[in-house]
């Protein structure tokens, strides 16, 4: 009969060496995570306001041609810009801006004109169902959206100061 024998080792390198290999990983992985969070906690992403009117007239772009950006992207000529710019020292009213400088754009600007105007029409579209899936998400009351970001932001600031009342406070372990 043959015989089962049983060897022990006694440095115990040849059974830790995979362990090791596990240990280092795990803390070579979890010293990432922990960098990539201390990165986003002090580089948040800027709060974006879904609900703030978007390409309308308010107080930041006062007294701005709001179809500044298309105009950019129709290759006028230099005598074009300067009719433009004669027409919004004209007057201030919108309707009346669109009017002028329609009438100035070859047939192949006015083209790319009311493309350009199509698509803003599409995200706008898109932007307004956004808000609206959200609103119906809240209960179907817009002020719910706000309501509930300021209780986020009163829980956040709240949070804030409690860690750093405990922070500040001698004798306390963190």
């Amino acid at each position: 009969m043959a015989r089962l024998e049983f060897s022990s080792s006694s440095s115990g390198e040849e059974s830790g060496l995979p362990w090791k290999a596990i240990g280092l990983v795990l803390l070579i992985g979890c010293s990432g995570a922990y960098g990539w969070y201390q990165y986003v906690q002090l580089n948040p992403r800027p709060k974006q306001n879904i609900m703030a009117p978007q390409g309308r007239m308010t107080a930041a772009n006062k007294g701005k041609n709001p179809a500044a950006p298309m105009l950019d992207k129709l290759n006028l000529t230099d005598a074009q810009k300067a009719q433009i710019a004669a027409i919004e020292k004209e007057t201030t009213n919108p309707a009346k801006i669109r009017r002028e400088v329609a009438k100035l754009l070859t047939p192949e600007q006015q083209a790319k004109s009311k493309l350009l105007r199509d698509e803003a029409e599409a995200e706008r579209k898109l932007r307004q169902e956004k808000k609206d899936r959200m609103i119906k998400a809240a209960g179907g009351d817009p002020n719910a959206i706000k309501e509930r970001d300021k209780q986020l932001q009163e829980a956040r600031r709240a949070r804030k100061q409690a860690a750093e009342a405990a922070a500040s406070t001698p004798g306390t372990a963190k």
